[in-house]
């Protein structure tokens, strides 16, 4: 069945068949980009792995990497699985390929053996795909209300125009879909069918919304737009009649479907993409195979619209193309590699990094405390290790060991709990915190007047009795004389000395060490905070490389993503 219209595709294909450059340009300089990430990935990891194994850091990093090595394989298996899609795409870098694209029933190989029919038999060949490699098939392909599609299949016309017909999306297999999805980078284009009975629905717009980022040109366009009429004949008798849905009600689904699909994906954040949205167009296959093929059937069934637009998505295909080879690439990155970053490495990378903080709090408070409880116990220790040294000869040598072992004793018992989880090089290695520079014992002392005994003897004697008589010459009459007397005797004695002159002396009873144990405490508030955070420092530094290792991580992904949304601009200029 054909009209003239219909040959308008075989000419505007037939204009443009050397056009286009070989599709594998540039694969591999894009694949740099995924090659780079995970090689840059692996050595990011090789930095860290001096950790023991037995800490939650090294745990929290050995579940991120197994789970990066998981996703690793599947990004290099999805690629090679791809080999066949590039293959069948690279033999057809001389043609256009539409993909015939919709869920199960929308009447895609209907549509397909539809516009097949309008071109001669000796210019189309159909054929199915089975492992990649194509099969002639005899006759067009199988037509049905359930699903006939189970392999991609389709049909070459002329020497410029390919169409393929896929299983339907969402259909009984997974694997049926899984082959639409793969083959879709194939194509140049797509004529997305919708049915009108549920046109437009939300996984099919979610389906969309992919092969839009694809950048590939659309085509959407309601499939069986006709219904059954009844009426009543001249015998009073129910007669059902398929007809053409009316125009209003063809306008308002086409209103309809593009409005909902400008609404999800706005709501996606893909308001970029809704600028590459064409209103649907309205068929129905059915109804214009049983009119008789004139002209007016032709425009009330949808089909001179579906033609024009056909041509329409054939010429962006023509651009499309050239850089197909780079977009399948790009479309490969984007969709397997970086979703699958982001929907498998953000969440243990997120885990990864709430341990790391976990940690240092932990580290951090652990530190605090033990400063706290060391100094608080030498509150206590050192009085009586003092007393003790006060009393050993004013041993400070001892009672700077005493202080030494103590502390070195609780930050190896503290730090052999949590460090030795980390690192062997994280376990205490102590300073001395107490050295003999810490000031010195104090005498007990009192002081009590002892007379000078030197010289005395000059006021004895002669000289004492001359002192005598002029005291009591002093005192006058028989009195004086008594004085004087007695003076005389005092001075010229022995007795004569205590009387003469005294001095005070100050005379050691014991030895104080409250002084040195006040100094001492002073000295170690501040030292022991110091040489606690010495001793953690290896611990603290496993901590942070942790910390930097996620820092890295999160760098290269975002230095990934920057690479890939580069390279989705560029093949969309």
């Amino acid at each position: 069945m054909q009209v003239h219209h219909e040959h308008r595709i075989r000419n505007a294909v037939a204009e443009f068949s050397d056009e286009f450059r070989k599709l594998s340009d540039n694969e591999q300089e894009l694949l740099k980009n995924r090659n780079s990430f995970l090689n840059r990935w692996r050595e990011i990891t090789e930095e860290n792995i001096h950790q023991s194994k037995e800490n939650p850091l090294a745990q929290a990093s050995a579940s991120l990497n197994r789970t990066f090595a998981e996703n690793q394989q599947s990004w290099l298996k999805a690629w090679d699985m791809q080999k066949a899609t590039r293959k069948f795409a690279d033999s057809y870098q001389n043609r256009i390929i539409l993909l015939v694209y919709g869920k199960v029933n929308a009447g895609k190989s209907s549509l397909t053996n539809f516009i097949a029919s309008t071109f001669d038999d000796a210019e189309r060949r159909f054929f199915c795909l089975k492992d990649g490699e194509q099969h002639q098939l005899s006759e067009p392909l199988k037509e049905g209300v359930v699903e006939t599609t189970a392999q991609i299949q389709g049909v070459e016309l002329g020497n410029s125009l390919v169409l393929l017909d896929s299983p339907g999306l969402y259909s009984v297999t997974d694997v049926n879909g899984e082959l639409t999805r793969r083959f879709t980078d194939s194509a140049d284009g797509v004529l997305w069918l919708t049915p009108s009975t549920s046109p437009g629905q939300v996984q099919e717009l979610l389906d969309l919304k992919q092969e839009l980022e694809k950048r590939k040109p659309i085509l959407p366009v309601i499939t069986r737009s006709d219904t059954w009429d009844e009426d009543v004949d001249e015998n009073d008798e129910l007669i059902r009649k398929q007809v053409n849905k009316s125009k209003v009600v063809r306008e308002q689904q086409r209103e309809d479907v593009l409005e909902r699909v400008s609404k999800a994906l706005n709501e996606l954040g893909r308001a970029d993409t809704v600028k590459l949205i064409r209103k649907p167009i309205s068929i129905s296959v059915q109804m214009y195979k049983q009119s008789l093929g004139q002209k007016d059937d032709f425009n009330d069934c949808g089909f001179e619209e579906l033609f024009q637009g056909v041509l329409e998505l054939i010429e962006e295909a023509r651009y499309y193309k050239p850089g197909k080879a780079r977009q399948q690439v790009v479309n490969y990155l984007d969709t397997v590699v970086l979703a699958g970053i982001q929907s498998q490495l953000s969440q243990p990378l997120q885990e990864y990094s709430a341990r790391v903080d976990q940690e240092r709090t932990a580290t951090k408070a652990d530190e605090e405390r033990l400063v706290r409880d060391i100094l608080h116990n030498l509150g206590v220790l050192v009085p009586e290790w003092a007393h003790e040294a006060a009393n050993d000869g004013r041993n400070k040598e001892a009672l700077v060991d005493k202080i030494n072992q103590y502390v070195t004793h609780r930050i190896q018992e503290t730090l052999t709990r949590r460090a030795s989880q980390y690192l062997d090089a994280a376990r205490a290695t102590v300073a001395d915190v107490c050295d003999l520079d810490i000031g010195d014992f104090e005498d007990i002392a009192i002081e009590f007047e002892q007379i000078s005994g030197s010289g005395y003897e000059a006021g004895g004697s002669a000289a004492g009795a001359a002192a005598g008589a002029a005291a009591g010459a002093m005192v006058g009459g028989p009195a004086g004389a008594v004085v004087g007397g007695i003076l005389g005797g005092l001075f010229g004695s022995k007795a004569g000395r205590l009387l003469i002159s005294t001095e005070v002396v100050t005379s050691t009873v014991g030895v104080d060490s409250t002084a040195l144990s006040i100094s001492i405490l002073e000295q170690l508030s501040k030292r022991i905070p110091i040489a606690v955070n010495q001793c953690y420092l290896p611990l603290n530094q496993a901590i942070d490389n942790s910390a930097q290792t996620i820092a890295k991580y999160e760098s290269l992904i975002g230095y990934f993503r920057h690479s890939v949304e580069q390279n989705k601009q560029e093949v969309s200029q």
